[in-house]
């Protein structure tokens, strides 16, 4: 029987994944005043994420 190279590569096992570096912090949050170009608030976080802050409506028109 003939092992072609094919064979080989397809059995060959993965490597193992690299180590990840996980930090807990506390994240904090503050809200930026007309940060967005409408001119609405803007939440950001200290891990450099922004959210766009939305107000609920009571659903009475």
């Amino acid at each position: 029987m003939e092992i072609s190279r094919v064979d080989l590569i397809e059995n060959i096992p993965p490597p193992p994944p690299a180590p990840v570096n996980i930090s807990v912090h506390d994240v904090t949050y503050s809200i930026v005043s007309s940060a967005t170009i409408t001119g609405k608030d803007k939440l950001f976080d200290s891990d450099g994420f922004s959210y766009v802050v939305r107000t609920q409506h009571s659903g009475i028109y």
